[in-house]
């Protein structure tokens, strides 16, 4: 009996990683180009890591626009500098992220898991449905997270959300 159950669970397993990999290949996302704005000197430090869309690429420049000051350093990063990433050097790390297979990016979720002790990560999902991977219980901690379907009437209200968790976490490491 136990085998009758255990056969399917395990090839619904595996077929679910294939496609899940299939589409990481298929459908592969595009980092984030590299940018700095502002001084390295500066005393304030906020890092912008992960993959990239016309719609995330819209925010993104609208956050730094609206953050953006004297005293503060910005660092725009791809994913495929996320396991270079060292969080206390930070004092905000806004991660942009694309929800797929109902979860966030592996590699995303990995820098959170490793940094469990720093509360100043930000997450931003685009998802058709905003709410999959931003559910708190998929979250540790306690996470600032805003996600949105792609559509340009949302950009005004993530800028503003992400704005506000950026400031928010910038005046907290003071």
């Amino acid at each position: 009996m136990a085998k009758k159950i255990l056969i399917p669970v395990l090839a619904s397993a595996v077929l679910f990683c294939a496609v899940a990999h299939f589409m990481s290949v298929v459908w592969p996302q595009k980092s984030l180009e590299e940018k700095e704005i502002g001084s390295s000197d500066a005393p304030a430090r906020v890092l912008i890591i992960g993959v990239t869309s016309d719609f995330k690429q819209a925010v993104i420049d609208r956050v730094t626009g609206v953050i953006k000051s004297d005293s503060l350093f910005i660092r725009i990063a791809g994913i495929k500098e996320i396991d270079k990433t060292e969080p206390p050097e930070w004092d905000a790390i806004l991660l942009v992220n694309t929800c797929m297979g109902w979860d966030y990016d592996n590699r995303v979720k990995k820098l959170v898991q490793k940094n469990n002790d720093y509360d100043h990560f930000i997450l931003f999902t685009s998802s058709g449905d905003p709410d999959a991977c931003t559910k708190k219980k998929k979250l540790p901690g306690e996470i600032d997270a805003v996600s949105s379907a792609s559509v340009e009437e949302k950009i005004s209200v993530v800028t503003d959300t992400l704005a506000a968790f950026i400031t928010k976490h910038l005046g907290a490491s003071k």
